[in-house]
């Protein structure tokens, strides 16, 4: 009676060392801002980093696309990954969470280097529907916030930088008005003309 007890023991302790053996995460996160790739985590051939990334001035009513994010995940020993997501934030506003469709077994990130490991998976690519990060903003300084999530059976992973999140900085300036315009041709025109008196004068 003793050998079906230790059989069962033997068995329980083998599905618990697969189980804790059972894996998966991340392992490489990128976004494209107007066709420039910023890394988040990389590996390879890296990118530029995105968190304290300065990615420039721009004239208010112009645009500053996000379009395009892609994470980089991993499963073995039966975990899976079922899908994935990147997260953003102007401001430090609410988060806007857009999905990353599977783009393949082992890609490459945007450096060209190859993800090899058995189970390494690719999500997303160029967005369908880029996102114009300057949409409402006045003129002045702002931020762009991003994480990553990958939903697998093993609960959610993230790619955060270490819960803290990636941030980027832009500034907005302003264009001047019409009227504006309007008064500075008057002023010039007035200049002109004072000029032209005192020639004839």
């Amino acid at each position: 009676m003793k050998y079906p007890i230790q059989t069962f023991l033997a068995a329980a302790a083998l599905i618990a060392a697969s189980a804790a053996h059972a894996d998966s995460g991340t392992f490489g996160s990128y976004v494209s801002v107007s066709g420039s790739y910023y890394q988040g985590t990389g590996f390879g051939a890296a990118s530029p980093a995105l968190n304290g990334a300065n990615l420039g001035s721009f004239a208010a009513g112009s645009s500053l696309l996000l379009d395009g994010a892609e994470l980089f995940t991993y499963k073995n020993n039966g975990s899976d990954v079922t899908g994935a997501e990147l997260d953003y934030s102007i401001d430090g506003g609410a988060f806007v969470s857009l999905s990353l469709p599977f783009g393949a077994d082992n890609g490459s990130n945007p450096g060209g280097t190859q993800a090899t490991g058995g189970g390494d998976q690719l999500w997303g690519g160029s967005l369908a529907s880029p996102a114009n990060l300057l949409a409402g903003l006045g003129a002045g300084s702002h931020s762009v916030t991003v994480y990553f999530k990958a939903y697998t059976s093993d609960g959610d992973k993230y790619d955060s930088n270490g819960g803290n999140n990636y941030t980027a900085n832009f500034s907005v300036t302003a264009v001047p008005e019409p009227s504006s315009y309007a008064l500075l041709l008057a002023g010039l025109g007035s200049v002109a003309l004072i000029t032209r008196r005192r020639k004839q004068a």
